[in-house]
């Protein structure tokens, strides 16, 4: 009975270890089998390293490392530090594993989608192709729906004298709206009532809901959005 006993909490110890590696965020797994491969190493990511030839903030929002995951060569990977380098247009995978820490440059072709929480805001991003003359890019997709809101982040530099750095980076990003035929970039409220069908419903609702129409307020324009596909007719 005793040696049945010890048989059965041996089980259930494997069992326990079992369950806990499969619990764990799938890092571990990336880096074996995808990532770090040797034989794949320059097909999936190269090393990265922090430039500091400019001064300022060269990521998408805060420059802490953030949690996230990524849908990476059809596989979804969660519970990872990523970080958007919007400067270089490029998502970085960092490894704080102690004693072997390690930045990793994704290759964008790879990349079908990734999302991050950055001070309590969680944003998700694409690399997709909306303007065919620029190919596939990465977008955050603000939302999406019967006209879908996407930003193009840019980091762009203005010339300092006098100073050990390059220059200075600033934001210089670009907002789209994209219907299922066409793709508007805007900078003004006028702009988007004209995509929108400039109507007297959406007018009144601008108006009585106090909604700030431009780039600095993308949480307005999205319950525009909303609102626009509430007066569309449901098929």
């Amino acid at each position: 009975m005793l040696k049945t006993r010890k048989h059965l909490l041996f089980i259930l110890f494997m069992f326990a270890i079992l369950i806990n590696g499969t619990a764990q965020d799938t890092f571990n797994e990336l880096v074996s089998s995808e990532l770090y491969a040797s034989g794949r190493s320059v097909v999936n990511g190269i090393s990265w390293t922090n430039s500091i030839a400019y001064k300022g903030n060269r990521f998408c929002g805060s420059s802490n490392w953030k949690d996230g995951s990524i849908l990476f060569n059809g596989r979804l990977y969660s519970g990872l530090k990523i970080n958007y380098d919007v400067l270089e247009d490029e998502l970085i995978l960092y490894d704080e594993t102690p004693g072997a820490e390690k930045y990793i440059q994704l290759n964008k072709e790879l990349i079908e989608q990734f999302s991050y929480t950055d001070e309590n805001t969680t944003q998700t991003f694409v690399f997709k192709e909306l303007n065919a003359s620029k190919g596939k890019e990465i977008f955050e997709e603000v939302y999406k729906g019967e006209v879908s809101f996407y930003i193009k982040h840019k980091k762009s530099v203005k010339k300092e004298i006098g100073t050990v750095y390059m220059g200075k980076l600033y934001d210089d990003n670009t907002f789209y709206l994209h219907d299922s035929q066409q793709i508007f970039a805007f900078k003004n409220k006028k702009k988007v009532l004209d995509i929108l069908g400039n109507s007297k419903e959406i007018k009144d609702f601008i108006k009585r809901e106090h909604l700030r129409i431009h780039r600095n307020y993308p949480n307005d324009i999205v319950r525009l959005l909303v609102y626009h596909q509430s007066l569309t007719p449901a098929n």
